[in-house]
């Protein structure tokens, strides 16, 4: 049920989602079924469904012509289904791990395409005090410890195309600025098997972030820990790090499993 408010502000997303929700409840459907369900003009309807058959969220079927819905939106219905699976899966390792530690959040990223975004987010209530990221945004792949990690164990191939193009514009006085001195970090990560994102996108807040990989070995996620400069200093980085890669061993250890 679309909102009546919602609807008003943005009259063609809304009955795009009318349309979908119809031809959803019935399986396939005509156009003719559509305007004699919904109060859409036939000239609206058609442009609508036009550009909703471009996007791949509708097509028509083989036989008979009728609409369906498109193999774009089952793609993308079936990655928030896992995206919210991965989510209740590590929602519980990550509040474990935000008590070990002095800490803002622990945070979920994962990659999607050439792109990384925050999947989920578990904040220390009793510091009071919050991060920049937030869930559903996208994570600079440059300026993020968590970025960084997951750039850093993605394929060779990936790594090398992404590197030349990524935003390398300065927010902090830590930020990196170069390909060549991104190149060389994740090197390092690789090598300690943990990323630290040094204030490179918020002053004063530090980040110690593990991969998360697959039953094929492949990357899957990383988690971190947020902290405060203060809390986060050198001397207690290894520490720390062996905290956040044991998190990142158990859910590991799970999507493996649920994987088989």
């Amino acid at each position: 049920m679309t909102d009546k408010n919602y609807k008003g502000r943005v009259p063609s997303l809304a009955r795009c989602v009318e349309i979908l929700d119809l031809i959803a409840s019935r399986k396939q459907i005509t156009g003719a079924d559509i305007l004699e369900s919904l109060a859409i003009p036939k000239s609206t309807l058609y442009v609508l469904i036009n550009a909703m058959e471009e996007l791949g969220l509708i097509r028509k079927s083989e036989y008979g012509g009728k609409l369906q819905l498109g193999l774009k939106l089952m793609s993308l219905g079936q990655m928030a289904a896992e995206r919210l699976d991965l989510q209740e899966i590590a929602s519980p390792f990550m509040r474990a791990l935000i008590e070990t530690e002095p800490c803002y959040s622990s945070v979920l990223g994962i990659l999607d395409g050439d792109h990384a975004y925050y999947a989920a987010k578990v904040i220390n209530t009793q510091r009071g005090i919050t991060t920049i990221s937030r869930v559903g945004q996208e994570i600079s792949l440059v300026r993020a410890g968590i970025g960084k990690c997951l750039l850093a164990f993605s394929p060779d191939s990936m790594r090398e195309r992404l590197l030349p193009v990524l935003d390398y514009h300065v927010v902090t006085e830590t930020s990196i600025t170069t390909p060549e001195a991104l190149r060389k970090e994740l090197a390092n990560i690789r090598l300690r098997g943990w990323a630290l994102g040094n204030c490179e996108g918020e002053r004063g807040v530090r980040s110690v972030v593990a991969p998360v990989f697959n039953s094929c070995n492949a990357i899957e996620c990383a988690v971190s820990l947020e902290g405060s400069l203060s809390d986060f200093t050198d001397d207690k980085l290894d520490e720390i790090a062996a905290k956040v890669r044991q998190c990142a061993s158990g859910l590991t250890a799970v999507l493996s499993g649920r994987a088989n």
